[in-house]
């Protein structure tokens, strides 16, 4: 015995020859410290890698994310109705392709939406002239001078007023059968 440890010495015979053992009586702590030694370095290697890994990933995760989370604002600004927003994405992979998409579609919009304000105006002015003209129409259906109106070419009235349908005799649609040189 040396040192609270207990050792023995045996000598075994075999069949090929002698064989010698020596064994050595620990206790379970200092036998098992060993062990604990090796599984806290596990532990702690599994611990950093573990870390690693997971930094790594929230790199790889905000570089891949941030592209996508650009186009995701650009396409909430364009459906709240700016046309002049576009993503500055410049990748050549599918996110780009997308990007670029995206630009495209928001220029062809923007156009389309300038043609039917544009259309919209026009027809709003168209709307004003007609008005204008049914508000001469009907002055001059108050007049009671007669008043014709014709095709040069066909010489065939396209309007008459009130005042020439009561003077003449004529109705409306007789004077749109004849031409002046009828009268």
């Amino acid at each position: 015995s040396f040192g609270g440890r207990k050792a023995s010495i045996g000598h075994l015979k075999g069949n090929k020859g002698e064989s010698w053992h020596i064994v050595i009586s620990l206790s379970e702590k200092e036998a098992l410290s060993a062990a604990h030694k090796v599984t806290l370095i596990i532990f702690f290697c599994g611990a950093v890698i573990t870390l690693l890994t997971a930094l790594v990933a929230l790199i790889l995760g905000r570089r891949v994310a941030s592209p996508i989370v650009k186009l995701a604002a650009t396409a909430e600004r364009i459906g709240a109705g700016d046309l002049h927003a576009r993503t500055n994405v410049r990748l050549n992979d599918e996110i780009g392709s997308l990007a670029l998409s995206l630009n495209t579609m928001v220029d062809q919009l923007a156009h389309i939406t300038v043609s039917r304000d544009k259309l919209t105006e026009e027809i709003e002015h168209r709307k004003e002239i007609e008005k204008t003209l049914n508000q001469f129409k009907l002055t001059l259906d108050q007049t009671l001078d007669c008043v014709f109106m014709f095709t040069p070419d066909t010489l065939k009235f396209f309007y008459v007023n009130q005042g020439a349908v009561s003077q003449l005799g004529f109705t409306r649609e007789e004077f749109f059968n004849i031409t002046p040189l009828d009268i």
